[in-house]
């Protein structure tokens, strides 16, 4: 969204099953939204203001038939603080794995154990 002051407010809806604060969890996501806005590749460059989540909650059901069915939620808007250095380092942590070397395959691979247990559910 865009203010008056010309800057810009980075909001991510999510669906949350629970009522808790995932923001820090969220936290990254919204930074890399914020650093495409401010780095772009081409055009001018927006500066981000702010950042947060717009939480939905689902709690009751409505309609009476499958052509019909909806649901009513509850709503909250959780403001997340702006951390550059953190979006940085997870970013720069998923390059290193996404260029790193293969690990050896085995039990204490973490990818083989997922494929397998992937694979399992086929």
């Amino acid at each position: 969204m865009e203010f008056d002051d010309g800057t810009y407010g980075v909001i991510d809806c999510k669906f949350q099953g629970k009522n808790n604060d995932k923001s820090d969890f969220y936290s990254p996501q919204l930074e890399a939204y914020a650093y495409a806005l401010e780095n772009p590749a081409a055009g001018k460059a927006q500066s981000v203001a702010s950042m947060g989540l717009l939480v939905w909650r689902p709690t009751t059901a409505i309609g009476s038939n499958a052509d019909e069915y909806g649901f009513g939620v509850m709503q909250k808007y959780v403001p997340v603080e702006r951390d550059q250095a953190n979006f940085l380092k997870v970013i720069g942590e998923f390059i290193d794995v996404l260029e790193g070397e293969l690990p050896d395959a085995g039990s204490e691979c973490q990818t083989c154990t997922y494929l397998t247990a992937r694979n399992a559910l086929d």
